[in-house]
């Protein structure tokens, strides 16, 4: 952990570390040396993360679950930090060489074919490298049933220019929705070779696609119940979940993140 503590300054320049109390919560720490001792204690039962300081965090975009191919083409660029947070998912921080927006970092996520849910505000919370993930139910353990340290996967040195990735953001496609209130709203980024977009369409592809089709349905004003409803029907429809109950809890979920995502690029 200690050499992860001096590539993590090297990467972000300052860092502050955070304990998630499964609370809905993370109670911010220090970010030198000597909290690292405390935080081994409190990963017996509690998750760790790292991120930027907020004087640094404009220059910093994290991309959320993301797949193995996906983190393999990032260790091939400049300006990354590669973090595998359970067997076979990864996270992705990329450094810039000038500060983002939040809608260039919203715009970059969708291209990216990242978690759409991880708003990209700045004061997102990545998985620190080198610790255990304590979520209370994980989805993904070890092969042995014992939980997974987070890996460090590569560091790679450089920035990454916005120039260079914003150009490459492709006119939008209609891929969702053919009935009702929001026909033909429902906009995704299309594929950028910058990213890796991790193969063919999958549960991540259908999840971004639900998150904007409701961020159009909000700019459009349509009632919060109608477009929960069409989320969970189509999320029901495609099996994300195993029951209508547990379509719209995750529906809800979702419009309430594209909610705050729709007013703070408004």
């Amino acid at each position: 952990m200690y050499d992860h503590h001096t590539v993590l300054i090297d990467f972000f320049e300052a860092i502050e570390y955070g304990i998630d109390t499964h609370k809905d919560e993370v109670i911010k720490t220090g970010g030198d040396l000597k909290s690292v001792k405390f935080l081994r204690y409190r990963n017996l039962t509690d998750c760790i993360y790292v991120r930027p300081t907020a004087s640094r965090a404009p220059f910093y975009l994290l991309l959320d679950d993301i797949s193995p191919d996906a983190a393999k083409a990032h260790r091939q660029k400049p300006g990354r930090l590669v973090c595998e947070t359970s067997p076979g998912s990864f996270q992705a921080w990329i450094r810039f060489d000038q500060p983002l927006s939040y809608v260039q970092k919203r715009d970059l996520i969708a291209v990216a074919k990242a978690d759409p849910e991880a708003h990209p505000t700045n004061d997102r919370w990545g998985r620190c490298p080198g610790f255990l993930n304590q979520k209370p139910k994980p989805k993904k353990l070890n092969s042995d049933g014992s939980r997974f340290w987070a890996r460090l996967d590569v560091i790679t040195k450089g920035n990454t220019s916005i120039a260079n990735v914003v150009s490459l953001l492709s006119p939008p496609r209609s891929v969702f929705c053919s009935d009702g209130v929001g026909s033909g709203l429902l906009n995704v980024v299309a594929s950028s070779s910058s990213f890796a977009s991790g193969g063919s369409k999958s549960d991540r592809d259908e999840s971004k696609a639900e998150y904007c089709f409701a961020c159009d349905l909000i700019r459009k004003k349509i009632p919060y119940e109608v477009i929960v409803n069409k989320v969970a029907h189509h999320a029901q429809k495609r099996g994300k979940r195993r029951t209508y109950e547990l379509s719209r809890d995750y529906a809800i979920k979702l419009v309430d993140g594209a909610i705050q995502s729709v007013r703070l690029s408004a």
